[in-house]
């Protein structure tokens, strides 16, 4: 017949637990009270629009791009990387930068690509015989 194991777990202990938790995060019903409807602070409009809501996702991004907005970041009085990688990305996402028809129309634009492509043509060996 076999024995019946007992839980070999430290059991919970109330005092143990609560010196971890931090004043402020303590559960005290007696500090709480019941607001009013009409005494409670409501979100404006313009403060529920979705490009004023921020929400936590997860993303790979390549190291080079997360470098460059961190060093960005880095420089006084800049905006944090995640703020400028946002606003990128809602650049992006209004039109906003220069467009394909906007460089094709650019000349200075068209004479850099030419220079580049012309370095990168390289002189045919000529075999004689």
């Amino acid at each position: 017949m076999k024995s019946k194991t007992t839980n070999t777990k430290t059991p919970f202990v109330e005092d143990e637990d609560e010196a971890n938790i931090e004043e402020e995060f303590r559960y005290r019903p007696e500090r709480m009270r019941r607001v009013p409807r009409d005494k409670r602070i409501q979100p404006s409009p313009e403060a529920l629009k979705p490009e004023n809501t921020k929400v936590r996702i997860t993303m790979y991004v390549d190291l080079d791009v997360l470098n460059f907005f961190k060093s960005r970041a880095a420089e006084p009085g800049s905006a944090p990387y995640q703020t400028q990688m946002n606003n990128a990305l809602r650049s992006f996402m209004n039109g906003e930068g220069e467009s394909r028809e906007a460089l094709l129309s650019d000349e200075e634009f068209i004479r850099q690509v030419a220079a580049k492509v012309a370095s990168l043509k390289k002189p045919k060996a000529s075999h004689t015989v």
